[in-house]
């Protein structure tokens, strides 16, 4: 993909994180694009039970890098929203890496023992 700013044309993600680009842009266009999907979710009803989607669905975005220019993954925001039981009290806390992510999303599920498997 290509992103347009108002100083420069981004060729790609993987160049911005390289520091090629502008991240802060990228990061940007991104976090709206899940803010977009987000607020569907909380607003569109199911049409089978009636329930907003947040209510059955787990959104997770993750990033695959902390520092892109070292490949270190730690540290890496990621996004878990739902109001599903299982998944605690809403809030935000430090990045960690992309296993850290899904293991909570298996927990939040009900999957605890697999998610143990992935350490």
């Amino acid at each position: 993909w290509k992103l347009e700013t108002p100083t420069q044309t981004i060729a790609s993600h993987h160049e911005a994180i390289h520091g090629g680009g502008d991240q802060t842009a990228c990061v940007t266009f991104q976090s709206a694009q899940a803010a977009y999907i987000l607020k569907r979710l909380s607003t569109t009803k199911d049409a089978l039970t009636g329930a907003m989607l947040i209510d059955s669905t787990v959104y997770l975005q993750t990033c695959d890098f902390g520092d892109g220019a070292g490949h270190n993954t730690n540290g890496a925001p990621s996004i878990i929203a739902t109001k599903m039981p299982g998944f605690g009290t809403p809030g935000t806390k430090g990045g960690g890496s992309l296993f850290d992510s899904l293991r909570k999303v298996a927990t939040g599920l009900g999957f605890a023992d697999v998610a143990a498997k992935y350490t």
